[in-house]
């Protein structure tokens, strides 16, 4: 999590017990569906004239319309001026389960949780509402992280039981690969490093993590938090580690200093970023830059509640929190924006030279990070960095699933789960119409909306026998 200077870890696990989803949406039974019309299908690719097929919590036929076999008694969805797309991921959260219902509500079925204990991250799953989820765990620092102290059950690997821990501290390589071992046994889906490990600590747990095939994601720190008087490992350390991902493109500022950059300074200096972004690019690292938080605590007014819709069902103690932290002294705000300024200098060469963003909001970490909301106003900041709305919308859906390592998510695909959502216009050219949202399914379940001309099907364009031979 990135963090403002003060004990911000703290005051959000205060905050966040106020947080109050009102109103969860129960999903309907799982269904057999059949939607004709715009679909955009997580690709790279724009939208397009199809029909997809869904036969329990899967997709099961993506086609030209009237060559896909539709199963009898199917509900079909005339799409007619909206679009399907995938639902979106928010690939940078902090979860807890009273707010979990939001990111569906939101049009984002699929999360990936940056730090919590496996006990929390089992009530969440627990939730009804709650998006699926791909977790860390408890993330992986060094014995002088900012963390200890704030988290209830922190230790070298082995201390407390390991569904308990909220952080793992390692000293040596040893324990770094036994951190590893132990978060895999346990069921982590990536392994989260965090900004005070000692870099051959790092390197031992990022190889770790290779040999069980789990990606690492690794927040290395900011200039308006430990990454340049704390941290240890750069992003290029990092890339060279093998890194899948970068969070809040930290490290970078780091990197660029040790280069013989100044990252306070208005004149960056394109040579040396380009000495960043060609090694991370090589190593195929894709950066996950949560813009949309240091961009509001960079802002001299505080966004309007209309902008952040969802903002209306959180406990207004937990908004009122939000504007004390986004207060703060004018020079404060000019450490976001310095930051801001060289992390959009390297965005912008990363993404010109074909790199690779995923979006993410570290939600709810920051003013107005509001779950469900807050990752549209990412992808509006990212097409800010040249990306086109196609491409914003791929790093929220098929681009961000590459990042989880998973097949099953990010796309309107044959195989793939069923999580989709319905919107009206067509955001692969208007991005805004991301938010204007009919209806969400998860797993084949309406949860969210309603498709009021959904119609069973009375016809077949197939026998029931050529069905069930093709299951």
């Amino acid at each position: 999590m990135a963090a403002r200077s003060t004990n911000l870890l703290a005051l959000a696990v205060g905050a966040i017990a106020l947080f109050m989803a009102r109103g969860a949406v129960s999903a309907t039974p799982a269904a057999d569906w059949v939607f004709k019309g715009r679909i955009y299908d997580g690709t790279s690719a724009p939208a397009r004239q199809a029909e997809v097929v869904v036969r329990g919590d899967r997709i099961t036929c993506v086609d030209a319309p009237g060559r896909c076999r539709v199963p009898r008694n199917a509900r079909r969805v005339d799409i007619g001026d909206r679009t399907l797309m995938p639902g979106l991921i928010d690939l940078h959260v902090h979860l807890r389960a009273p707010y979990a219902p939001l990111f569906r509500e939101g049009g984002v079925t699929s999360v990936r949780d940056a730090n919590n204990s496996f006990a929390t991250l089992d009530a969440v799953r627990a939730t009804p509402g709650a998006p699926r989820v791909f977790a860390s765990g408890p993330m992986l620092d060094g014995p002088k992280s900012i963390i200890v102290g704030m988290a209830e059950q922190v230790g070298e690997p082995g201390r407390f039981p390991i569904r308990e821990q909220n952080l793992m501290v390692a000293s040596t390589p040893a324990e770094a690969t036994k951190a590893v071992d132990l978060l895999v046994a346990a069921g982590a889906d990536h392994i989260k490093l965090y900004e005070q490990l000692a870099p051959d600590v790092y390197s031992a747990a990022a190889a770790r993590a290779q040999h069980h095939r789990k990606p690492v994601m690794a927040d290395l720190g900011v200039p308006i938090t430990r990454g340049l008087d704390k941290a240890q490992v750069d992003a290029l350390q990092a890339a060279a580690a093998g890194t899948s991902s970068i969070e809040h493109a930290s490290g970078v500022a780091l990197a660029y200093r040790r280069l013989g950059g100044d990252p306070a300074s208005k004149n960056v200096d394109g040579e040396l970023l380009e000495r960043i972004v060609a090694p991370l690019i090589a190593a195929d690292v894709a950066v996950v830059p949560t813009m949309i938080g240091y961009h509001t605590m960079a802002m001299d007014a505080y966004p309007t509640a209309s902008e952040f819709p969802l903002a209306a069902k959180l406990d207004p103690q937990v908004t009122a929190w939000w504007r004390g932290m986004h207060k703060g002294s004018d020079k404060e705000r000019d450490r976001y924006r310095q930051m801001l300024h060289l992390h959009r200098e390297f965005l912008r060469r990363f993404v010109a030279r074909g790199g690779r963003l995923g979006a993410g909001t570290d939600a709810p970490a920051l003013p107005m990070l509001v779950p469900g909301d807050a990752l549209h106003h990412e992808l509006r900041l990212l097409t800010g960095l040249g990306l086109t709305p196609v491409a914003a919308l791929h790093a929220a859906t098929g681009g961000a699933a590459r990042i989880l390592g998973t097949d099953e998510v990010g796309e309107i695909a044959p195989g793939r789960f069923a999580d989709m959502v319905l919107v009206e216009g067509d955001p692969t050219r208007t991005l805004a119409d991301s938010r204007r949202i009919t209806a969400v399914w998860q797993g084949g379940r309406l949860v969210h909306g309603a498709v009021p001309s959904a119609k069973a099907v009375t016809t077949v364009s197939k026998p029931d026998a050529q069905l069930e031979s093709a299951r």
